[in-house]
């Protein structure tokens, strides 16, 4: 048969341990006193004491800890282009939380020089609250758009995201474990960081029989159009697009 024995205790931390492993004795009743303790000469009818038996221990969850990637939400790249607006999206990886515990996440975006991005005098922050399910997942932090005209090329922007255990009033508090906040703040993480880049310009094009065809007849007079799409140009300054036609088979022009 089996039996069940249910501890109950509040898990502090443990700096060095890493699992929990149960012992377990039996006795006969008659070896115990009236109040419950062991009689001086109790000896168990068996025991089961196995530091090595996985079956009997428990892993204690590593210490809390949290690892960022921060994105321009545009295109998933490290880079934001100058004079552009962006949004920067900072996906927040976390290891030993509390589950249904409530936390709640601040993030601020830092140039590479630790100053913290302002526009127009209000800095670019987001705080989230939110309850992890279990004790390791993630969760992404967005932030506002804001632009980068002020900014020079190769400025860096570094995310910063601050963990802070809440109780029901919102409030400062610490977990079952005993933490109240985790910082990951790393000036040197360069999946934490972003690059100013300059605009480069980009055209695309599509290119049909006059008419919307995309197949001529040879010995016919054709017209062909090219529509051409751009990207990052200078509103205001002109530009000259010059086309050449091609065959499928050679870099010489077709006549």
């Amino acid at each position: 048969g089996s039996a069940s024995v249910t501890f109950k205790f509040k898990m502090l931390k443990m700096d060095d341990a890493k699992a929990l492993v149960v012992f377990e004795s039996l006795y006969t009743v008659d070896q115990f006193n009236a109040d419950g303790t062991l009689k001086e000469d109790a000896q168990p009818v068996a025991e089961h004491a196995d530091l090595t038996d996985a079956a009997q221990t428990v892993n204690i969850e590593k210490e809390p800890s949290l690892h960022t990637t921060a994105v321009n939400k545009a295109d998933k790249s490290k880079n934001v282009l100058k004079g552009s607006d962006v949004t920067i999206v900072d996906t927040v990886d976390y290891t030993g939380l509390v589950p249904n515990q409530e936390y709640q996440l601040t993030g601020e975006i830092h140039t590479s020089e630790d100053k913290l991005v302002s526009i127009n005098g209000t800095a670019v922050t987001k705080t989230i609250t939110f309850t992890p399910p279990s004790s390791t997942g993630s969760i992404d932090v967005e932030f506002e758009p804001f632009n980068t005209a002020e900014f020079d090329e190769g400025t860096k922007f570094v995310v910063f995201e601050t963990l802070t255990a809440i109780n029901n009033n919102k409030e400062e508090t610490t977990d079952v474990y005993g933490t109240s906040k985790i910082e990951h703040k790393d000036m040197s993480d360069q999946d934490q960081t972003l690059t100013v880049v300059k605009k480069v310009p980009k055209i695309g094009t599509t290119a049909k029989v006059k008419g919307g065809d995309k197949t001529v007849v040879q010995g016919d007079k054709v017209t062909i159009v090219d529509t051409i799409s751009y990207e990052n140009l200078v509103p205001g300054q002109k530009y000259e697009a010059i086309g050449e036609i091609h065959t499928s088979r050679t870099t010489a022009l077709a006549i």
